[in-house]
């Protein structure tokens, strides 16, 4: 359901069975227990199931760095900052090299407001080779008000969230968001061609109402 959200229907049901299975053949692992909280995160959504099933991963393999990174990451994501931050900085301590893990580190860190430590993790994160580490990094950017250097790396990170999209049109998404009313203007021809992009706006990278108003005002002329 992270990157499929047509299967939100289904996706508590095949977890269900899977985890299941899957913890019948090997009651020592913790990762079946992670799935279910992830999908209770974000199919169901039913948040305090999540955070047992969490709970439930940690007491049963608390040493696992997947399940580790499955307790943090969703966590940050739904407001749980400290909670899930505790768990990635004990991740990084079992494994210094997990990019994944970085980039949720490092919008911990953002949320906290430290772009510096962010901006360390991201660039760490990119060397390691994690494609999508742009989405992180671009709010860095942003907030040293290097807006260009923020588009791109926007326009990088959407990469792996955005098939069938051109890198230009990547890149016109990306400083429509950051305030460039001409790469909206492209972005709305687009858009009335495929309708797609404008549910992938609302769920991956909404647009500050501002654009949002321009974009139909554009659509409208």
């Amino acid at each position: 359901p992270n990157y499929s959200p047509e299967t939100a229907d289904t996706a508590l049901a095949n977890v269900t069975t899977a985890a299941a299975r899957a913890s019948a053949l090997d009651p020592t692992l913790g990762e079946p227990y992670s799935a279910m909280a992830l999908v209770f995160t974000n199919a169901a959504p039913r948040y305090i199931e999540s955070r047992e099933a969490m709970e439930q991963s940690l007491r049963v393999q608390p040493e696992d760095t997947a399940v580790r990174y499955w307790a943090g990451s969703p966590s940050i994501l739904v407001g749980y900052v400290d909670w899930g931050c505790a768990h990635l900085d004990h991740l990084l301590e079992i494994d210094t090299l997990y990019p994944a893990a970085m980039l949720w580190r490092g919008v911990g860190h953002l949320i906290h407001g430290d772009p510096d430590h962010a901006g360390s993790l991201f660039r760490k994160a990119t060397d390691l080779g994690l494609a999508h580490a742009g989405l992180g990094m671009h709010d860095v950017l942003a907030a040293r008000g290097q807006f260009d250097e923020a588009a791109a790396q926007l326009a990088r990170g959407l990469v792996m969230l955005a098939e069938g999209l051109s890198s230009e049109q990547l890149m016109s998404l990306a400083q429509g968001a950051y305030g460039d009313a001409e790469a909206r203007k492209r972005m709305v021809s687009r858009i009335i061609e495929d309708s797609g992009i404008l549910e992938m706006l609302e769920q991956e990278r909404p647009l500050e109402e501002e654009a949002r108003e321009q974009c139909l005002l554009s659509s409208s002329e």
